[in-house]
């Protein structure tokens, strides 16, 4: 996507739904439309087609569910929906499938009806919560992962009434020490009733052609009544690269007719704004002085790097967008860098379980030997960091919560490995040598 395209739309046009390509087009666009005043809510690429078993979306559709219940949730007019074409030509749950359930200190809670409310809701019950959307009631403890939170919670009853409200630990299964005054609860699926939940399940049931007939891996299919296609419902506005695709989106049925989607209104080119990526942004703005100067970063040291001469006059904005725009009047640069997220892994090893002296594999490193645990105090604070002993009595400190980069050392029996020295990059070479043969392979 030109960015300067969507940049002058959005500048010039009140829009509900912007129709990208994918996800790498979504984010550009989120951080257009945050910097112009909009509330951005992203929907995810989903790329499943009609009847696929939906277990392996499965983080897809906690996404979509997440956006969706917070989209519907947000009362102001200053919102706007992002999805790429492939997620908004399906049906999509309508705003009668959210809800939200507060949670708070001194609450009292019904166990057979808030169980029935969870199961509705469309969340799993397991013996031990470890992923999104997962529940475990045990006695007056309540384990629960909500979708979109970052770590999952346990509530502890006293008789029916809620005593205390506390993230925990996945690894470790440990409660945090800071308690909470609430929380909000969101569906991991949709916010059914018994009877909306009933009607689905029949309509799963009554397809013959489904060996599998459960919620999680076809539900999603089977919305009718409830789902509407977006595209009807909201203002929308589509990107040239989204059209683009509009061929290989329809080799399958089951979506909204596509005419329907040539007929929404295309973003057209751009007439004053370019994208920029200067080398020397000091050289740059020095430059361009005479213009409205706008500078975006997510912390000031970036800014005081530059070491601006007094003469550029700008405008800074501390925030994490991502735009970098020139006009005959103005200049938008940022200073932020893309950041890659790295997929945290489930861990494979237990830190209870790790024996000091025990050969372990770290991702980067390669492999070193555990030592222990250690507390080491970090800007005022004490944290528990991994000791890794390396070659030459070098160490390395990993924080308990990354313990997913580290990795038990397999090897055959009777075979002692030779530790890895720390900044030669002797692992990372032998990796980019497995690479190799397994790409030949």
């Amino acid at each position: 996507m030109n960015s300067a395209e969507i940049f002058e739309y959005l500048k010039d046009n009140k829009i509900e739904l912007l129709i990208v390509s994918d996800d790498k087009e979504a984010l550009i666009a989120r951080d257009i439309a945050s910097f112009l005043g909009y509330k951005v809510f992203v929907l995810p690429d989903f790329r499943a087609n009609f009847g696929d078993d939906l277990l392996s979306f499965s983080e897809e559709l906690k996404q979509i569910s997440t956006s969706l219940n917070n989209y519907h949730n947000y009362t102001k007019k200053n919102k706007l929906l992002i999805s790429p074409i492939r997620t908004i030509t399906y049906k999509l749950p309508k705003k009668e499938c959210f809800s939200t359930k507060k949670i708070a200190f001194g609450d009292t809670i019904n166990l057979d009806e808030f169980t029935t409310l969870l199961y509705n809701w469309g969340y799993i019950f397991v013996d031990v919560v470890e992923s999104e959307g997962e529940v475990s009631i045990r006695g007056d403890i309540i384990d629960i992962f909500i979708v979109g939170e970052d770590e999952p919670i346990r509530i502890s009853l006293f008789d029916i009434e809620v005593e205390s409200i506390r993230y925990f630990d996945i690894q470790n299964q440990k409660s945090y020490q800071k308690e909470l005054e609430e929380i909000i609860l969101r569906p991991a699926f949709l916010a059914l009733d018994e009877q909306k939940l009933s009607l689905l399940n029949q309509k799963l049931k009554s397809n013959q052609n489904n060996i599998i007939n459960n919620i999680h891996s076809l539900g999603f299919w089977y919305l009718d009544e409830l789902g509407e296609f977006y595209t009807q419902k909201l203002t929308s506005v589509i990107s040239n690269n989204a059209i683009n695709e509009i061929d290989e989106v329809y080799i399958f049925d089951n979506r909204i007719d596509k005419n329907q989607i040539l007929q929404i209104p295309k973003i057209p080119p751009a007439k004053k704004y370019q994208p920029i990526s200067p080398t020397n942004i000091t050289e740059f703005l020095q430059f361009h002085k005479d213009k409205k100067i706008t500078i975006i970063s997510n912390t000031q040291t970036k800014l005081k790097s530059l070491e601006l001469p007094s003469d550029i006059k700008y405008h800074f904005i501390n925030s994490y967008e991502i735009i970098n725009l020139i006009s005959d009047k103005e200049v938008i640069i940022s200073l932020n860098k893309e950041v890659k997220k790295r997929k945290k892994k489930k861990p494979n090893i237990i830190l209870d379980e790790l024996q000091k002296g025990e050969f372990v594999v770290h991702e980067v490193y390669g492999i070193g030997k555990f030592i222990g645990i250690e507390p080491i105090s970090v800007m005022g604070g004490k944290r528990d960091f991994v000791t890794i002993l390396y070659a030459n009595d070098d160490k390395l400190y990993v924080p308990v919560e990354n313990i997913d980069i580290i990795d038990r050392y397999v090897a055959d029996s009777g075979v002692i490995p030779t530790l890895d020295k720390l900044g030669k990059g002797s692992f990372t070479k032998l990796k980019e040598k497995v690479k190799e043969k397994l790409f030949k392979i």
